[in-house]
Formats: C-alpha cells, structure tokens, sequence
C-alpha cells in the first residue's frame, strides 16, 4: 500500500479513490462501506452456439489501463486492485428452437479487499473531498 502511495502521482491516488467510493455507492444499499471486499461485475459475454462472429470474442484479462486509467494498471501491478474471469456453460431448451442451444457465459470481476479502503480514507483526507471533485 505504501509502494503504491509513493508511486502515483495525486491525482492517479484521487482517481482511485473516487472510484472505489462511486463503486461502493452503487451497492451501499447491499454491501456497505464495512465488507471484506468490493466485487465488482466489470462485464459479461454470453455466446450462443448461434453466434456467428467471425472476429472471435476476446475471453482474456482486461487492459486495466484502457478500462479506467494508468492508475487502475499500477494498482494491480501492488496487488490493490485484483482481476478475475470467470466462465459457464448451460443449454437453453425452447419449444421454438430446433435444437437445445449451448451457451457460454464469461464475466470479467474486479475486487478491492476492505484493507485498501483505508488508503481511500488517507487519499481523501489528504486530497480534500474526494466525491467532490468528480
């Protein structure tokens, strides 16, 4: 956590900050600011075996720079931020279909264990108002 303090610049720190505390907002009616960890559902893919794609789907990690900012990849690279795809199968039986339709489904999670909302509290004392400079 310190590393990580000392290698970003303020406002990667601000940037991290805000958005652990918009992603808590979102499931604070459920989970709460006290849980273990934030999950979150980044995105989910389901292929159908009546998909016709020619280009493929992607099913790897994600570019944590591109989702959200350099700052997202350096907090992975400190273990702050981590990554998980998670993969199933099931068949869909229709009376309108011919046949029973295999599908896949793949998700793409983020989580952030609670240990690290501590560096969000220090981030906003520090910074000011975090939720403030959105």
């Amino acid at each position: 956590m310190l590393l990580a303090a000392e290698n970003l610049s303020d406002d990667e720190l601000l940037s991290f900050a805000r958005f652990i505390c918009e992603e808590q907002a979102k499931t604070a009616s459920s989970d709460g600011r006290g849980e273990r960890e934030l999950r979150i559902k980044w995105c989910d893919e389901q292929l159908g075996s009546g998909t016709s794609d020619k280009e493929g789907v992607a099913t790897g990690p994600l570019d944590l720079d591109e989702c959200l900012g350099r700052w997202a990849g350096k907090m992975k690279s400190y273990g702050i931020i981590k990554e998980e795809v998670k993969e199933r199968s099931f068949v869909i039986h229709s009376r309108h279909m011919v046949e029973p339709e295999e599908v896949r489904e793949v998700n793409w999670w983020l989580s952030v264990s609670s240990e690290y909302f501590k560096l969000v509290d220090l981030i906003e004392r520090a910074g000011g108002n975090v939720e403030s400079s959105k």
